[in-house]
């Protein structure tokens, strides 16, 4: 039967400098990609939003203009009667 020995590791440290600056550009560039991800949702979520108001202010609008010419053409009609 091996009984193994395990001796001291020696890493340069130009090696961990190496590897510290790959891991932190790893986590720079998924940060960044889930955070485009987050913002191109709320730029749909608020695209969608300003579809909805402007739905919303041409329906008003379109009922403005509906409401006033039924008061016109209402109040038209019971001076021409009178």
């Amino acid at each position: 039967m091996r009984t193994l020995k395990a001796g001291p590791i020696r890493i340069k440290s130009s090696d961990l400098i190496a590897w510290q600056h790959k891991r932190w550009s790893e986590s720079l560039e998924d940060y960044f990609s889930q955070r485009r991800l987050l913002e191109n949702k709320v730029i749909e979520i608020l695209g969608s939003f300003g579809d909805a108001i402007s739905g919303l202010v041409a329906a008003l609008l379109f009922f403005g203009i509906a409401l006033l010419s039924f008061l016109y053409n209402r109040s038209f009609r019971h001076k021409s009667s009178a």
